[in-house]
């Protein structure tokens, strides 16, 4: 008869903090949710601010800038016009004589409203003060000086650099074209100036560009001087203009 040897049949035992394998680390999930709630609170502005994005790719996250503004004209932008121009009294049909012409420098100073609507008429408005020059070139010599206050539209479409224009002006005026007495057009040192205008500016970049434009011109004196028949032009300006 064979005897039997029994073995005592020892349970492993694991040292304290240890665990087995399977088993979730408290330690590791709570290192885990530390680590992903610093990394959201560092990426916090950059996902807030206008425009950023966040890109995601194998084991890193890419953050981008702030999307560029596709519009030329944004608002609350200063502007600065330097035009030259010529207009003719003989382009409106009128038995009114003598003929007269101007060769006319603008120095205008706008400032741009922010943009509006969302269709064709999508724009903005723009506030301009304008000084203005304009020496005679037929016969009757002299020239017109002053100021005016005009208010634009500008049409502005998402990425064009072409933005067209209609606008008006009102303005003072001095002179000494009145000393001619064979003319009884302009009677007087003073006059007023209203202006209606069509155009449209080229942007060379975001701050500089051409302008181009066309319009009708009426100066009277309102009858306050006895030699008060008026004067009625038409013409164009050409022109540069920096937007800051």
């Amino acid at each position: 008869m064979k005897a039997r040897i029994l073995m005592p049949i020892r349970t492993p035992r694991h040292p304290a903090g240890t665990q087995t394998r399977g088993s979730t680390n408290p330690n590791r999930l709570l290192l885990g949710l530390l680590w992903l709630s610093g990394m959201l609170f560092l990426n916090l502005p950059n996902a807030l601010a206008g425009g950023s994005a966040i890109s995601e790719s194998p084991g890193k996250a890419v953050v981008t800038g702030p999307a560029e503004n596709p519009d030329y004209i944004t608002g609350w932008q200063g502007d600065l016009i330097l035009t030259q121009g010529y207009y003719n009294s003989s382009f409106v049909p009128s038995p009114r004589k003598p003929i007269f012409a101007f060769a006319e420098t603008d120095l205008q100073l706008g400032y741009m409203l922010p943009v509006i609507g969302s269709s064709f008429y999508r724009g903005n408005f723009e506030g301009l003060a304008d000084l203005f020059l304009w020496p005679s070139t037929r016969e009757t010599s002299g020239v017109f000086g002053g100021g005016a206050l005009g208010l634009h539209y500008n049409f502005v479409q998402p990425g064009w650099r072409f933005v067209p224009y209609i606008g008006g002006s009102m303005g003072l005026s001095g002179n000494n074209l009145y000393r001619d007495l064979n003319q009884r057009i302009i009677g007087g040192p003073f006059a007023f100036v209203l202006q209606a205008n069509v155009g449209a500016r080229y942007f060379i970049n975001r701050h500089f560009g051409l302008i181009i434009e066309g319009g009708y011109q009426h100066v009277s004196n309102a009858d306050i001087y006895p030699r008060n028949v008026g004067l009625n032009q038409t013409g164009g300006r050409f022109g540069v203009f920096c937007l800051f």
